[in-house]
């Protein structure tokens, strides 16, 4: 699974929300990612907590991050992924 992390522009996880995928995807693999890769969830918001995909971002470990789910849905108008330049947040795909 993480093999491939390195070699795409932009890698998109598509996963359902399981109880075995829950917190599938870590910070080691935004390091993994290719530089300024860009990362994509449009599967189970349960794959990558929201403070993981915060810290790839604010690591400069990826480029553009654009995420339809989130951990936990129901984002805040306070959030920060609301503020940051490299993300898009978008409503259910």
């Amino acid at each position: 699974l993480r093999e491939g992390l390195g070699k795409g522009d932009l890698i998109v996880w598509v996963l359902g929300s399981r109880e075995e995928r829950k917190d599938l995807v870590e910070l080691k693999d935004f390091v993994l990612m290719k530089d300024r890769g860009g990362f994509m969830n449009i599967g189970g918001g349960e794959l990558v907590e929201d403070e993981v995909l915060l810290g790839g971002v604010e690591e400069n470990k990826m480029g553009d991050g654009y995420v339809d789910v989130l951990y936990e849905e129901g984002l805040k108008e306070s959030d920060r992924l609301w503020r940051m330049e490299n993300v898009r947040v978008s409503g259910d795909i």
